[in-house]
């Protein structure tokens, strides 16, 4: 959806750049009945599916990982064929883009999407410097079409992240304790389930398409000790884990 702006004496107008609006999509169906009796009550049951208060999902059958948070648009009518009853019905949805069936934290999620990652990269992330893979459009939690939680538990000194693919910065004026909890749930941050956005510097972490490279400072180093056995060897201290979870949004 583009804007113009047009002045006069002007010739044409200016381009104010353009931002996706809402998704129109069309659904064709036919349903059965058990009897020509059963047919009215079946007819019901499908208003009452379409019409009601709520938005709900729908999927494509060619693509059965995405699905779209859709509303009932306009009037629709089946047409009757003994037991059979074909319509088609009008969808909207409030945003452009469709979204996978889970989070990244959900097994399920991966199971109809064909990806270099799985819910183990993000649930389980202990190291300062990784990355994280986002399958779809850029994630901003400003959009409230958007789902972004960070989530740190452990020990901390003035917390702070980077993401180097999109220059975001966030940072935590404050210190948590082995047992503290440290969410960044979209523009909110947490802890403890406590506001403590008053302590931080305002930022948001978005994810861009592809790899973001994510940097966490302030938080513990993995330390390296010997084991005492038979064989010594090394032995790592994990950090504690970040967790990122979010769901793809796709054109």
């Amino acid at each position: 959806m583009t804007t113009y702006e047009e002045a006069a004496g002007l010739n044409g107008a200016v381009d104010m750049g353009a931002v996706y609006g809402k998704r129109y999509m069309v659904g064709d169906f036919y349903a059965k009945a058990a009897d020509e009796y059963d047919f009215l009550a079946m007819r019901d049951e499908i208003f009452a599916l379409f019409n009601g208060p709520e938005p709900f999902y729908i999927a494509e059958s060619r693509e059965p990982g995405k699905r779209w948070l859709v509303r009932t648009e306009g009037r629709y009518s089946l047409d009757r064929q003994r037991t059979y009853g074909f319509f088609q019905v009008n969808f909207v949805s409030a945003s452009p883009f469709s979204e996978s069936i889970g989070l990244t934290t959900d097994p399920a999620t991966f199971t109809h999407l064909d990806l270099p990652v799985s819910s183990f990269n993000y649930t389980s992330i202990q190291s300062g410097d990784f990355r994280v893979y986002n399958a779809g459009t850029k994630i901003d939690p400003r959009n409230p079409n958007t789902t972004l939680r960070i989530i740190y538990k452990g020990s901390s000194e003035s917390l702070r992240l980077y993401n180097h693919a999109t220059g975001d910065y966030w940072r935590y004026d404050g210190r948590s304790n082995d047992d503290d909890t440290i969410t960044i749930d979209g523009v909110r941050s947490l802890k403890n389930g406590l506001s403590i956005v008053r302590n931080t510097n305002l930022g948001v972490i978005t994810l861009a398409p592809g790899w973001n490279r994510i940097v966490a400072e302030g938080v513990p180093t993995p330390v390296r000790q010997a084991v005492q056995a038979q064989l010594p060897r090394p032995k790592t201290n994990l950090m504690n884990p970040f967790r990122f979870e979010f769901k793809y949004n796709f054109i």
